[in-house]
């Protein structure tokens, strides 16, 4: 069922139950207000509501969500492939350069889909890529720090090692964001906000 149609049918519902509504629940006396007057004014509620829920595709922190979740999957691939399974480097180090490489592709994206509205209003392309790199790397300090000091009291043991990564990107997902938003594709100073 495509979505339109699902939430066409949840606000015929929530129409449904506003038909219901005791018109002893409204106290005329106190707020001189009707049950026929409330119930003209949910109808501008209902239409902003779906108004809200198509706009839903056009929030920034979803758009960079999905791009960060991008970002994890190929990391974790990278992570899980090169650091437990084949144990070609120790998994902290293969936390930095999963890492890295990810780093350049959510740099991309978010340039093209996350923050494509603040663009032509932020700094110059070097300055944003230098500015993320900076911002990641403390993200991955995170991860880093983690995943080691986990592999010094746990050794290679694939689900602590794991809890430990998830916790530094989960750390460092917040703390790249907000810079992201006010650092990296903030507004320049001679722009207007």
């Amino acid at each position: 069922m495509r979505p339109a149609i699902l939430i066409r049918k949840l606000l015929r519902r929530f129409g449904d139950l506003s038909a219901r509504i005791p018109i002893a629940f409204f106290r005329i006396r106190d707020h001189n207000l009707s049950k026929s007057a409330a119930l003209v004014g949910a109808t501008p509620l209902r239409a902003t509501l779906l108004t809200r829920l198509q706009a839903l595709r056009e929030w920034r922190f979803l758009r960079v969500v999905l791009v960060g979740a991008i970002g994890l999957a190929f990391q974790a691939a990278l992570f899980q492939i090169f650091g437990i399974w084949l144990r070609i480097l120790p998994p902290s180090t293969v936390v930095i350069i999963a890492g890295e490489l990810a780093v350049f592709m959510n740099f991309f994206m978010h340039e093209r889909i996350s923050f494509k509205d603040r663009v032509p209003d932020s700094a110059p392309f070097s300055r944003k890529i230098i500015r993320f790199q900076a911002l990641s790397a403390g993200s991955m300090l995170l991860q880093w720090a983690f995943v080691r000091a986990t592999e010094m009291a746990a050794g290679n043991a694939p689900v602590a090692l794991w809890i430990a990564y998830l916790s530094g990107v989960v750390l460092g997902t917040l703390v790249t964001y907000i810079g992201s938003f006010f650092w990296v594709w903030g507004r320049e100073s001679g722009s207007m906000r």
